[in-house]
């Protein structure tokens, strides 16, 4: 179930945040439990997306203290460092402190440049005319050790996030999804589940194959390949409504998490076997996908 929590939205040990200029996902590390009793990885998704949220909303109001360099300068990376530092002092100091952590993406617009931050394993890809454009890349220490932000963490925004700047149009797809969406759909599952949302067509089956034939699979090589898409129609698109595309990929991730690995390969099963791993079907997790599309708007505020 998911709850507001401030200026995001709580959904298990997951948060996120949307706003018509930005979108955020915070998955917390729910190894904590094992390891911390009263620990509270919930607290630092939930407070980290609150935080990066407040400094984005700072310039909704023309009437707050900033120059218009404020907000054209602002960095994803600052962001999330302040936020950081702003849910670590929320968690408190000494014996009674919230132990916990989580990984994190931010991404806001300034004009056409998607501006992106992301320290673990939360990703975002951009679609565009069918196609995908860009992905980040994910920050391992170790196999399903993710880079982390919160209790005794090394790992910083400032020190160890990746940062990106994209170029993005009108009708391009923006997606951030948690490790569990990523750990249970390829890239070409998405893209085909984006593809069939928007132009009305049945979504095809998830990724199948037979168990020996994963384990010698090359994980850039899948067994699925996309529907060929000629060009999305760029009307269609913006008519699409970007929750159907997310409540379409979480049913499909949810699917796959639940299958115990008799007719489905998960990207994260074939991450296992590559280490050496015996690992069967989807991986069970929270699942949390956000996704926008770009449009431009003719009310946009005026930043002075």
């Amino acid at each position: 179930m998911s709850q507001q929590e401030g200026l995001c939205v709580r959904v298990g040990e997951d948060a996120y945040f949307c706003r018509r200029d930005g979108l955020g996902v915070a998955d917390g590390v729910g190894g904590w439990a094992h390891v911390v009793k009263g620990s509270n990885a919930a607290l630092f998704s939930s407070r980290l997306m609150h935080h990066c949220a407040s400094q984005l909303e700072h310039f909704d109001d023309i009437l707050n203290d900033y120059d218009i360099n404020d907000y054209y300068g602002l960095d994803p990376v600052k962001v999330m460092q302040v936020a950081c530092e702003r849910t670590l002092e929320d968690a408190g100091q000494g014996p009674n402190r919230a132990v916990g952590s989580t990984t994190a993406l931010v991404a806001f617009l300034r004009d056409d440049e998607l501006r992106l931050a992301s320290l673990g394993d939360t990703s975002l890809i951009v679609l565009r005319n069918g196609n995908m454009i860009f992905r980040t890349e994910e920050q391992q220490h170790s196999f399903n050790f993710p880079f982390q932000l919160g209790s005794d963490s090394k790992d910083t925004p400032e020190k160890d996030a990746g940062s990106w700047a994209v170029k993005v149009r009108e009708g391009d797809v923006v997606l951030i999804g948690s490790d569990g969406i990523f750990d249970n759909l390829f890239d070409e599952d998405i893209l085909d589940i984006v593809n069939s949302v928007v132009m009305g067509t049945p979504v095809h089956p998830p990724t199948h194959t037979h168990i020996h034939e994963a384990n010698q699979h090359d994980s850039n090589h899948h067994a699925h390949n996309p529907t060929p898409v000629a060009v999305l129609p760029k009307s269609r698109i913006l008519r699409t409504d970007p929750h159907a595309i997310a409540s379409a990929i979480l049913v499909r991730a949810r699917d796959v998490a639940l299958d115990s690995g008799t007719t489905v390969v998960s990207p994260f099963q074939e991450r296992a076997v590559k280490e050496g791993l015996y690992y069967q079907g989807g991986k069970m997790d929270d699942l949390t996908v956000v996704v926008g599309i770009v449009s431009v708007m003719e009310d946009s505020p005026d930043r002075r």
